[in-house]
């Protein structure tokens, strides 16, 4: 058995004393694992982080097969954010989240296109917005889409201020507020080209994490990856965000 792809690296785990397993999102073979002989000897060492995008090739005697991996490496794209902890918890946060959310060697080609487009356009000021609509992005493609579009009560579309926690559809500032405490806040830049602070990221990442955790990670019995509670927190820790 053997295919050829493109893919981004999501995960590196160490095996033996000189070797990785890899795990890369593909454009057509979704995620996928396999070994990389001597990936950790001096030759190699860090040619495989997680974030690369590369050629891959993978072989295996047997479909179900772990199988090798032999890898061209096409964009170095973390490389350049080496020196910004922000940014590489953004990108630990969602390789971390993708690896324990998606299923094995199920195609999905429309959330491997997303997260190519997450990682070029890191350098923006608008990645932490980029990252919780991805994010959103990912709910949707495993059947857990919100409404963020109109009030689940009244059907307006303006004035909405809250997501229920139940439904994941948006609510209202009028029909939410004496409910506020039960109910999840709802950032206008998720709705609207709009400015966005700290707090609005923070909600933003409370939104997409709680739905995550219910309806994707507890499912399997987990909670959300370490890494993304590493990027909340660093986040919180922020005196500025928008560069």
């Amino acid at each position: 058995m053997n295919w050829t792809d493109k893919g981004i690296i999501i995960e590196n785990r160490k095996y033996g004393e000189t070797s990785s397993i890899l795990t890369m999102l593909t454009a057509e073979h979704g995620k996928h694992s396999g070994l990389i002989k001597g990936a950790r000897n001096k030759k190699s060492r860090g040619m495989y982080e997680i974030g690369y995008l590369a050629h891959v090739e993978w072989k295996a005697r047997l479909e179900e097969s772990l199988g090798y991996f032999k890898c061209e490496l096409l964009n170095a794209y973390t490389c350049a954010y080496l020196n910004d902890p922000m940014r590489l918890a953004g990108i630990s946060s969602i390789c971390s989240v993708l690896n324990g959310a998606l299923p094995e060697r199920e195609p999905f080609n429309s959330i491997y296109e997303s997260l190519s487009s997450f990682i070029s356009k890191l350098s923006s000021n608008d990645w932490l917005k980029n990252y919780i609509n991805f994010e959103l992005i990912l709910l949707s493609e495993l059947g857990f889409s919100l409404n963020l579009l109109s009030c689940a009560v009244t059907g307006q579309a303006n004035e909405l201020c809250f997501v229920s926690p139940k439904t994941g559809r948006a609510v209202s500032k009028n029909v939410g507020n004496p409910y506020k405490e039960r109910l999840l806040a709802l950032p206008s830049f998720l709705i609207e080209e709009t400015n966005f602070s700290k707090t609005d990221v923070l909600n933003g990442l409370n939104l997409t994490g709680y739905f995550l955790k219910r309806n994707v990670f507890a499912q399997v019995n987990r909670g959300l990856p370490a890494a993304r509670d590493r990027l909340v927190d660093r986040v919180v820790q922020k005196n500025s965000i928008n560069r």
